[in-house]
């Protein structure tokens, strides 16, 4: 069973001044890769975890894994494949194996908005070097705060 102790010490992660989620997963996973740990845990600071409902999500078996809150997606975690970054943890040896950058953001074709979320091209990177993603757990979210990401280990 992995513990948030196996994990490391949880470090501010998000560059300074910049309002880019895309760049500011991608400088927390060049952390977590700098760093000697071999498991990571990233979190949002608007992610409200409880023991209770957190502990699947830290014995779920697998390189990757999601804890489920909720999205403006409604169906954000139908596949039992999907992971959403708001709080994931993954196996040193899951990142090494996908190049950065690892988050993109995809914009409409005219660039006026998002077209899907950022977690959408890391998962994808994922599968296609055949890492498997799982999600696992449920933790509270409460949106509309400033971003940034943390990263344990």
């Amino acid at each position: 069973m992995l513990t948030v102790e196996d994990c490391g010490v949880i470090r501010r992660a998000h560059r300074e001044g910049s309002r880019n989620v895309a760049c500011a997963y991608n400088h927390a996973v060049r952390i977590a890769l700098a760093s000697p740990a071999e498991h990571f845990i990233f979190a949002d600071n608007d992610i409200r975890p409880h023991p209770a409902n957190t502990q699947p999500f830290l014995d779920a078996d697998g390189p990757v894994v999601g804890c489920i809150y909720n999205t403006a997606c409604e169906r954000a975690f139908d596949d039992p494949r999907s992971i959403h970054t708001g709080l994931w943890r993954c196996d040193r040896s899951a990142l090494e194996a996908i190049s950065p950058p690892w988050f993109t953001q995809r914009y409409t074709p005219d660039g006026l908005a998002h077209a899907g979320c950022v977690c959408s091209g890391l998962v994808k990177k994922f599968h296609a070097a055949g890492i498997p993603t799982i999600h696992a757990g449920w933790v509270g979210h409460q949106p509309k705060r400033a971003l940034s990401a943390i990263q344990i280990g």
